[in-house]
């Protein structure tokens, strides 16, 4: 009875999860040149199927920072942009060309963005040994591959085992890792700790041998991940205190390259230079404002009330517009 019923539950959800795509299966993720409509503008059903296929593509492939979902988007964007090679400009619309240069331009950056995240993935995980392991394993349940307990049991523990000797090497010898990476582990942590959790509660309700071999080695690792993010949030980026900000510089290039991508014609050093400007400027009008405060505050002055009887001083006022006519030159 326990078997048929685990056959059972397995072939109801292998039915209810989908069919995820292969790599054998990139030419079906992309519409077929035949099966795009002919219209006026015939770019607009381009951008809503490309937004309902990303859609559906980061709904199934949803274990962050897993290959299977880096490839799966590459496959998207790749598709895509050679459905849009096969247009010819002279056959659309002068609107339908700009929204045809504006998708290629998107679809480019996209394919730059996943190289960019992979490296910063990457770096992230050199402070989680052992999870990248079960970060492919949890995939291997969108691919609908069944699951073995066993193998799974000696990932987890695995990877339990070299989270906790990380973590406890670094706190005696002491740590030179970045703030900032250190932080971004904690992150990629938290989020993969809340896939692994709904992959845990997924085999958990239905499969036996999962909850004789595996639970008590995922209640182990999920208590070592809470353990190991703590470290890296609280004492190597020293960020216990929500209040605390650590930037996490992507560098110049990704800078000038997103940019670009939003069409805003400067470098940046042309932006840094701006916003100083702007910021001095702010700065000096805020010295005048202060200034006609306290020119009020020497003298004798009357206070007033606004409509909901909250005080108005004179010097309310002079602040108020003095910096309305900064504004204003």
């Amino acid at each position: 009875m326990i078997i048929r019923n685990a056959l059972l539950s397995t072939a109801i959800a292998t039915a209810l999860a989908g069919v995820p795509v292969n790599a054998s299966e990139s030419s079906q993720l992309v519409p077929a040149r035949s099966e795009i409509p002919a219209q006026q503008h015939s770019m607009a059903f381009f951008v809503q199927r490309f937004q309902a296929d990303l859609a559906s593509t980061e709904h199934v492939y949803d274990i962050s920072a897993g290959l299977a979902r880096e490839a799966a988007l590459r496959r998207l964007y790749q598709g895509w942009l050679a459905r849009l090679a096969e247009l010819s400009s002279e056959s659309l619309s002068p609107e339908d060309r700009v929204d045809a240069a504006l998708l290629q331009r998107d679809l480019q950056y996209r394919l730059q963005q996943l190289d960019f995240d992979r490296k910063r993935h990457d770096a992230a995980l050199q402070l989680l040994p052992g999870i990248a392991p079960l970060i492919a394993l949890a995939e291997q349940r969108r691919a609908l591959r069944p699951l073995l307990p066993e193998h799974a049991k000696r990932l987890i523990v695995e990877a339990s085992q070299a989270l906790r000797d990380n973590e406890l090497e670094l706190r005696r010898k002491g740590s030179s890792v970045s703030p900032i990476v250190a932080l971004r582990a904690a992150k990629l942590l938290a989020g993969f700790r809340e896939n692994f959790k709904q992959w845990h509660i997924f085999y958990d309700g239905y499969l036996p041998a999962y909850k004789v071999h595996v639970s008590a080695a995922y209640a182990a690792l999920d208590a070592q991940m809470d353990s190991t993010g703590k470290f890296l949030r609280n004492d190597l980026a020293k960020a216990a205190n929500p209040e605390t900000i650590i930037g996490d510089p992507i560098g110049r290039d990704a800078v000038e390259a997103a940019l670009q991508h939003e069409l805003i014609p400067y470098n940046p050093e042309q932006i840094i230079a701006l916003a100083e400007r702007e910021l001095a400027w702010c700065q000096d009008e805020m010295r005048k404002a202060a200034a006609e405060i306290l020119a009020v505050y020497e003298s004798e002055f009357a206070i007033e009330h606004k409509d909901d009887r909250s005080p108005l001083t004179a010097a309310d006022l002079a602040s108020h517009r003095c910096i309305v006519a900064g504004l204003q030159a």
